[in-house]
């Protein structure tokens, strides 16, 4: 039997035995006093750009309900590897024709697109053009982790979606940008904030923003403000310098489920090792996480998978680099201690938003290391899969005709079911769960300034 044979039949065996012995299992052992919904969708049913058709928009928005506020945090758009490595060829971010080369239903909104340049935050304004292929726009070739054309373009096609739901059709926020109505945030991070200002260009493009004065003989309109916090103050990502979280990744580590998915992890290793024994150009040894980083950037724009990895490969690198970096928010016993330091600021955050009229849109732009955890933390995913770029959760705050208030919280475009809202439905459609059932789930993972900062204290 020759090495290929050899080699599926051990990754046939090896996707068994996480599905069915140890990683799943163990990873879906989330505790009840966290979990408010379980939602694992298929890749194929996931839409990180929401749907704006007409008949989707007024089965979503019945007229019994009247739409108040909606907080959405997304992962950054796609971007090139995070790791300046790359064993067979040189990283390109967007050298290729296939990144740009866009569906042909597209055509009118390409034409609309007015900052496509890969090194241009803060100066959008300096860069119109009305082709999205237009060679004067400047572009240069990413560094590592940058947001690349793809990317910004993804991100783009949801500020155009998000003006079509809640400008258009729900009428939530004004036509014309009004920064009081709205909270802009970022990790302090280019790919993040590069990643919201796009949003925000077909969210609200020039013509829909105020002039500063009406003399102005060309536009000079009113900018949009994005705010971001140095790390140490940062709600959008668990602090892995916290002496708390520190702990206990180190007790998930030692636990005896961990433990027995690495023995997975080093058979898996021992078939990667081509890569695995090679180096970052700092030294330091590549890992599993860096070879699936690389190979799922590759996929993200189209290239061909890097050489000697195929899908089976990738869909196993998926599955151990998840459980090893995102397993610890759903763990049935350190999950919800490492749930409120990672995540508790930033629910709070967006509970406090949903107790006040204003703003009627939160954005937070953050990473995999944003949503991953968060979506542990609310029971809505298990921690053995990746979020794709672009992903993104709203929490939306509708009104009915009585003025009772409800939540729905959407992955991906898709309602998550929350079964911890069983008894509080309205009209048993568990899309909707009671506005004050939902902040009592949060409350449970929000953790008030005092408490983090004694476990977190600052150096």
């Amino acid at each position: 039997m020759n090495k290929q044979h050899l080699w599926r039949g051990w990754i046939s065996s090896l996707r068994s035995n996480l599905s069915t012995r140890g990683v799943r299992g163990f990873a879906l052992g989330v505790s009840t006093a966290v979990a408010i919904g379980r939602y694992n969708p298929k890749a194929s049913d996931m839409h990180v750009i929401p749907q704006t058709d007409q008949n989707h928009l007024d089965e979503r928005y019945p007229q019994d309900l009247k739409l108040l506020q909606v907080n959405m945090v997304f992962r950054h758009g796609d971007r090139s590897p995070i790791r300046q490595w790359n064993p067979m060829d040189p990283i390109h971010s967007q050298g290729s024709e296939k990144e740009t080369q866009f569906n042909a239903e597209d055509e009118e909104l390409r034409k609309t697109l007015t900052w496509i340049c890969d090194d241009d935050y803060g100066e959008e304004q300096d860069h119109l053009s009305s082709d999205v292929h237009d060679p004067t726009v400047k572009h240069k070739e990413c560094h590592a982790g940058q947001l690349t054309r793809k990317g910004k373009y993804t991100q783009q096609r949801i500020g155009a979606a998000l003006r079509r739901i809640y400008v258009d059709h729900c009428q939530l926020l004004p036509e014309e940008l009004d920064g009081s109505q709205m909270i802009l945030r970022s990790t302090n991070i280019p790919r993040t904030k590069k990643s919201l200002q796009a949003i925000m260009t077909l969210l609200y493009p020039r013509e829909a923003r105020p002039k500063r004065s009406q003399l102005d003989s060309e536009y000079n309109g009113v900018p949009f403000e994005i705010r971001s916090f140095e790390k140490g103050e940062e709600t959008l990502f668990c602090d892995d310098h916290c002496p708390a979280v520190k702990k206990l990744f180190e007790e998930y580590y030692a636990s005896p489920e961990y433990k027995r998915y690495q023995e997975r992890v080093d058979h898996l290793k021992e078939h990667l090792h081509f890569f695995t024994s090679q180096k970052h150009t700092n030294g330091k040894a590549i890992s599993l996480t860096d070879v699936y980083d690389h190979t799922n950037c590759r996929q993200a724009h189209g290239k061909a998978l890097t050489h000697g990895l195929d899908e089976g490969y990738l869909q196993e690198l998926e599955t151990i680099s998840s459980v090893h970096w995102w397993g610890i928010f759903s763990h049935p016993t350190l999950g919800r201690a490492v749930s409120r330091l990672g995540m508790g600021r930033l629910l709070s955050e967006i509970s406090s938003n949903m107790n006040t009229s204003s703003p009627k849109m939160a954005l937070y732009s953050g990473h995999d290391s944003t949503l991953l955890p968060l979506l542990g933390a609310l029971g809505i995913a298990d921690g053995t899969e990746w979020c794709p770029y672009s992903s993104n959760v709203r929490f939306e705050v509708l009104q009915d005709k009585e003025e009772e208030r409800w939540v729905r919280v959407l992955y991906n475009d898709q309602a998550v079911p929350l079964q911890r809202c069983h008894q509080n439905w309205r009209a048993s459609d568990s899309q909707f769960c009671s506005y004050d059932r939902f902040q009592q789930i949060l409350s449970e993972i929000i953790i008030l300034p005092e408490e983090y900062a004694r476990s977190c204290p600052k150096s």
